[in-house]
């Protein structure tokens, strides 16, 4: 006989545990974790809602992912979001099909050049700020990070164009996210989705439509995008080609943004380990040298400075799937239709895999051994972040020119998460303090921008 899961208590009629959920989700499974073990349900609305915590759980959810779990079931507010037959909404196959189109963009062999546009974008962003004063690092770093992908996937004519605006629509795109309450509930953020869902498809058709008119006579990335088929030979929908534009512009930056925020917070949170790395950046990086994939390959206090963050701050907190049939997991019975939740937060502060959880500590990656399953802030399986190579080399060079050329302050002392059921991005503002130390590279005031090479498709 199975062994009953064990249920939070204090839930109320009909809406279960959604008040402490949304209020303060971490520190809510924080403590049902202590009470229940790394077993546990609570009840959402409409939701047999369990929770498995740990390398061990993450390992069996990812490996089973597409068999008895689904991934398109659990993210039902993607399909708000998205067309229902984009990525892995369409079914396994479709997902193939569609990855296959995008997935040669991240080769190891694209990413010297994705190197030339990132060094652009963010030298841009310095000429912008000027010798000192301060911003916001959510509100400038979203924009730049959203500048990089467009200029990297879809060529710096549509980087041009989309204009800062465009990053507001994204962040009101991004409030359709929600995997607590339905969708159909007027409330006013699924009502702004809504709409910048609309502003962006106007945008990114017309797009198509003019590429399709004026093909350029050197494809590039968006080029090819457009022109791609199936392995069949049909053409991929104008619907599907609009959300894969929109993965690659929003899905990054949704994630990369709040990463690097919380990079820069630990960095300068931590002025012994930031002293250390800019050591290393100066013995690895010479004076005057334009930044290479050499230079960023030997910075290795950067790469673990990002790792800690990303075991300390998880911008995804917690990684969703549904149960598709009745399943039998260690004793337990998990119903069909279950949402079944892994969650990074908790995982990287177990302290049998993490050593004084608490502390940060980028030395704690410096040997490259990490347990399996344990470290999950990019997701894990055949459903991993696509992008995360690309997106650590961007955070590398963002962080590392901001601090070769500024010295910088954080102002915000303690920032605090977002609250709620969000991706967990630094609560606005978080205010940086910058003055430049040295001159910028005389080239940033004439860089020219650089169309994307087209990606081989296979």
């Amino acid at each position: 006989m199975n062994k009953t899961i064990p249920k939070a208590a204090r839930n109320i009629p009909v809406i279960g545990h959604a008040i402490p959920f949304m209020q303060d989700p971490i520190r809510f499974l924080e403590r049902c974790y202590q009470k229940y073990g790394s077993i546990f349900s609570i009840q959402l609305p409409g939701l047999n809602t369990i929770f498995l915590i740990g390398p061990e759980h993450n390992k069996w959810v990812f490996d089973e992912t597409d068999k008895r779990l689904s991934i398109q079931e659990g993210y039902t507010f993607f399909k708000r979001m998205f067309d229902s037959g984009f990525f892995y909404f369409g079914g396994f196959e479709a997902y193939k099909a569609q990855k296959n189109i995008v997935l040669p963009c991240f080769r190891a062999t694209q990413m010297p050049d994705y190197l030339d546009v990132m060094s652009e974008e963010t030298l841009r962003f310095m000429q912008s700020l000027g010798t000192s004063g301060t911003f916001d690092l959510t509100s400038q770093f979203g924009p730049l990070v959203m500048k990089i992908a467009a200029h990297s996937f879809l060529g710096a004519d549509f980087k041009e164009r989309i204009g800062e605006d465009i990053f507001e629509d994204f962040r009101q795109f991004s409030e359709g996210m929600d995997p607590v309450i339905p969708g159909w509930v007027p409330l006013p953020k699924f009502r702004r989705s809504q709409k910048a869902k609309k502003r962006l498809h106007n945008v990114l058709l017309n797009l198509i439509e003019e590429r399709r008119s004026n093909p350029l006579d050197t494809p590039d990335f968006l080029q090819t995008l457009i022109q791609s088929t199936y392995q069949d030979g049909q053409p991929v929908p104008n619907r599907i080609l609009i959300d894969l534009i929109l993965l690659l512009v929003w899905a990054g930056h949704e994630t990369t943004a709040g990463h690097i925020s919380w990079a820069m917070i630990d960095l300068l949170q931590h002025p012994e380990y930031l002293k250390e790395l800019m050591a290393e950046q100066q013995n690895e990086w010479p004076e005057d040298a334009s930044l290479t994939m050499n230079h960023i390959k030997n910075m290795n206090h950067s790469e673990w400075a990002l790792k800690e963050t990303e075991r300390l701050h998880p911008v995804a907190y917690i990684l969703l799937r549904n149960a598709r049939v009745d399943i039998s997991y260690q004793g337990y019975h998990i119903p069909k239709g279950s949402a079944v939740f892994i969650s990074p937060a908790l995982t990287h502060k177990l302290p049998e895999y993490f050593s004084e959880p608490e502390i940060y500590n980028p030395l704690r990656f410096a040997d490259g051994k990490v347990a399996s399953h344990s470290l999950i802030g990019f997701g894990g399986g055949i459903h991993r972040c696509t992008g995360v190579h690309f997106a650590f080399l961007e955070m590398k060079v963002i962080l590392n020119q901001l601090l070769r050329y500024y010295d910088l302050e954080l102002i915000t002392k303690n920032p605090e998460a977002v609250k709620g059921p969000v991706t967990k991005w630094p609560q606005s503002p978080c205010l940086v303090r910058y003055k430049r130390k040295r001159e910028l590279p005389s080239t940033t005031y004439a860089i020219p921008l650089k169309n994307s090479k087209s990606c081989p498709h296979q």
